[in-house]
């Protein structure tokens, strides 16, 4: 009665019990083992550890495999990673050279859009001074300095290109990307630049010296030419039509510099040791190809607007 109502003592009698009988099959077949099968005066506890032994050694090989395997399974996912940011790197580099090309044919594309918008202008102000238009005119050449003043970050933006180009390939390049890349074009002639805007400043020139002096045209040009600047890069109207011919001057002949460069530098990049022979050329030909059609398409535009500004 005493040991129903004491369940710690109750416990411990059901799992002594327990564990006695449950452990009697075991004892009864190592006793078998012992006397019949191994049938030795060996001590029992060398058989033991014997078998313990062979237990650890067991273990301990299937913790190396599994440790192999694991070893395996991380050198695999370590070499994946490191493909997968080469390939993640390539991306990008060719990414870059693609925007650097493309942002370099649209630069060249944009510059007779500037010079035909800076000559309309141009027309518009010619107009207006012989109609005694005041305010219209000096509109009329505030809109073709700022159109000259596009034509002239044009010009500064395609200097940082090549550069910008030739890095990314050649980091593709080093890479192994052996994918033709994008044309670029790298070769404009800057003298045909240079004399089309100069072109187009004469004429401003001599437009608004004739209209300065004209008593009320100079009177209107006096409140004009200090007020907030229309032409980016120039503190004010008179900043850009006493500055800008140099300015763009000066930007035609650094462009002319860094493109003397460009083409080299191109091919040298796309050309890197880890290249595909066949791509490099093919990249190299279009590349020339493409800067002799935009050379075309240039001239052609260009002239287009020195013919109307002769006209």
């Amino acid at each position: 009665m005493a040991q129903k109502d004491n369940p710690v003592g109750a416990g411990l009698t059901l799992g002594l019990g327990l564990g006695f009988y449950s452990a009697l099959p075991l004892l009864f077949g190592w006793t078998v083992a012992y006397f019949v099968v191994l049938d030795s005066a060996a001590p029992f506890w060398q058989v033991y550890l014997g078998l313990v032994g062979a237990v650890v050694a067991l273990g301990m090989l299937l913790g190396a495999s599994s440790a192999f395997r694991a070893g395996r399974s991380a050198r695999r996912h370590e070499r994946e990673r490191k493909e997968q940011a080469r390939r993640d790197e390539l991306a990008r580099a060719y990414d870059g050279a693609s925007r650097a090309a493309a942002d370099a044919i649209d630069t060249i594309e944009s510059l007779p859009g500037w010079l035909a918008t800076a000559r309309g202008h141009a027309a518009d102000a010619g107009a207006h001074f012989r109609n005694g238009a005041y305010s219209p005119f000096w509109s009329a050449i505030e809109g073709a300095y700022a159109a000259l003043g596009g034509y002239h970050r044009a010009i500064q933006a395609l200097q940082a290109l090549p550069g910008a180009y030739a890095g990314h390939a050649g980091e593709y390049r080093r890479g192994g990307g052996e994918t033709p890349l994008p044309p670029f074009p790298a070769s404009v002639d800057t003298a045909v630049l240079g004399a089309a805007a100069g072109t187009l400043l004469r004429r401003l020139g001599s437009l608004v010296y004739e209209a300065q002096r004209d008593p009320v045209f100079a009177q209107i040009w006096e409140q004009r030419r200090t007020t907030a600047a229309v032409v980016a890069g120039f503190a004010s109207l008179e900043h850009a039509v006493g500055r800008m011919g140099g300015a763009i001057a000066a930007s035609v002949h650094d462009l002319a510099g860094t493109l003397e460069h460009a083409e080299s530098a191109v091919s040298a990049a796309v050309g890197e040791v880890n290249a595909s022979t066949r791509a490099v050329a093919a990249t190299v030909t279009s590349a020339s190809a493409e800067s002799r059609r935009l050379q075309r398409v240039l001239n052609e535009r260009i002239a287009a607007v020195e013919r109307q500004l002769t006209a």
